[in-house]
């Protein structure tokens, strides 16, 4: 039984605008209209216009309630609803000799709700976004947020993200790029206005929408001269289903730890190899962004195939060494390993990682697309996964790949 339902809004990498990173979350026990947690926002109403005239029903959840055109809805009688007036088909006898559309049931207590254009569902289900995580503040994961500031219904909506992210987003609500309609918390705005929630890398879970609480981590998107210290930092984040305490571990935009001059990406695969070992985890949302033929040099904070697999491999080692770890140490032996004079285990070899990530699913996001035509029509983001499958088959770790594609409901 799965956690989470996942709806694919986005998960192309540009520089089309049309398909951009953009997922919508709830858990499998909650309905989409409770809250919906929006992981990213490159892609938005646009976007889940087009996905739902192609199908009206992707977020249907209860029998007899729908968002989707035509479907009948429970409501109650009109007071002014003259019952002794209805006929033996249960239709409300009008004087204009026009039955208004009612189910059989005694009482009339079923009406078919008129029916609905995509966009009018797509904006329905858009009012019902309670937080965005924005993992950085690039163009291709937060233009539809900064489109529709100010223009949807329903409760206030907080942008969740690093302090640096935040501050990187003021600079755009600052009333010259964009209207100013975001505040942090505290800051006296209207309603309407979204609320700001910078997050520290230190901090525990904190609460995202109904049952989901995340937490973040930094990690590395590559080299930026405009930054103080010549990086520019993404994030990965830990979401976690409140009643059933199990996660799944999402990222932003991340280079290869080891082409980079401020290696971060090994710390999560530390946190995420616990949870693994402890089947608290076992779905993972990770970017290629380019085929295995591209250069390093021109990876500009991506991953290529290869480099998949490379961080694979450190979530295999890391996985290996926890296990290694005894499960009760004295206060000594921690003492002896903070002052480097602990004793190092044996690193980890090459035939230990076998079949390591058996259970583990890889979700293969933010494919840039490309122009060019594969056999069988297959898209770009299918080819980018199969280079990764062929070669994580190869190496015998046991994950298995998965290809996200705009439009998929995925249930983790």
């Amino acid at each position: 039984m799965h956690d989470f339902d996942v709806v694919v809004v986005g998960c192309g990498g540009g520089p089309s605008e049309t398909d951009l990173s953009a997922y919508f979350v709830k858990t499998r026990a909650s309905k989409w209209k409770d809250g919906i947690l929006a992981l990213e926002a490159g892609s938005g109403l646009g976007a889940l216009t087009a996905i739902l005239t192609k199908d009206p029903t992707l977020f249907d959840e209860l029998e007899g309630e729908s968002v989707s055109a035509g479907k009948a809805v429970e409501v109650y009688p009109d007071p002014q609803d003259d019952f002794e007036n209805i006929d033996s088909l249960g239709a409300v006898k009008h004087t204009n000799g026009a039955p208004e559309h009612y189910s059989t049931h005694p009482k009339a207590r079923q009406r078919v709700r008129p029916a609905e254009t995509p966009a009018q569902t797509g904006d329905r289900v858009y009012s019902y976004i309670r937080s965005w995580i924005v993992t950085h503040a690039h163009l291709d994961h937060v233009a539809s947020l900064i489109l529709g500031a100010g223009s949807q219904g329903g409760p206030t909506r907080y942008i969740v993200g690093l302090d640096q992210t935040v501050h990187d987003l003021e600079g755009v609500f600052n009333g010259k790029v964009w209207p100013k309609l975001a505040a942090r918390e505290g800051e006296r705005a209207p309603d309407f206005f979204y609320r700001f929630k910078p997050v520290s890398p230190k901090s525990d879970y904190i609460s995202v929408a109904p049952n989901i609480s995340a937490s973040v981590m930094p990690i590395s998107h590559g080299q930026c001269a405009q930054s103080r210290d010549g990086t520019y930092d993404s994030s990965a984040w830990f979401i976690r289903n409140d009643r059933t305490h199990r996660e799944f571990l999402f990222f932003g935009d991340v280079e290869p730890d080891s082409i980079s001059i401020k290696p971060k990406t090994r710390s999560v695969w530390k946190a995420a190899a616990s949870k693994i070992v402890n089947n608290v985890l076992d779905t993972v949302f990770l970017e290629c962004s380019w085929r295995s033929d591209r250069p390093t040099e021109e990876l500009y904070g991506h991953l290529s195939p290869p480099f998949v697999l490379e961080e694979l491999r450190n979530l295999a080692r890391e996985i290996v060494e926890y296990r290694r770890r005894p499960r009760t140490r004295s206060i000594y032996s921690y003492f002896l390993e903070a002052i480097g004079l602990g004793s190092k285990p044996p690193p980890v070899c090459d035939w230990e990682l076998r079949g390591v990530l058996q259970g583990v699913k890889l979700v293969v996001t933010h494919c840039k697309s490309s122009t060019e035509c594969f056999p069988d029509g297959r898209h770009i983001s299918e080819v980018i996964s199969d280079e990764i499958r062929e070669i994580v088959d190869e190496a015998e770790l046991g994950v298995s790949v998965i290809t996200a594609r705009q439009g998929a409901k995925l249930e983790i």
